[in-house]
């Protein structure tokens, strides 16, 4: 389930140090488009008990697309 602070928003643009976008779009409903877009991410494999912000964080090593 997603944090509050997190399902506040509507669309997302993270970015990584440098410039280099990890994620840009829709958060989905109860942040599930977030939530898909890191976990097909090798370093997202994390339980269901993980918030999007997690999960987003811990992955930012892993994207190397820009989206």
């Amino acid at each position: 389930m997603a944090s509050p602070v997190v399902q506040a928003f509507d669309e997302l643009l993270l970015m990584k140090r440098g410039g280099r976008i990890i994620f840009f779009g829709e958060t989905g409903y109860r942040s599930q488009n977030l939530i898909d877009y890191f976990q097909v991410l090798p370093a997202a494999a994390c339980c269901s008990l993980c918030s999007p912000a997690y999960v987003g964080i811990s992955s930012m090593g892993m994207a190397t697309g820009s989206y």
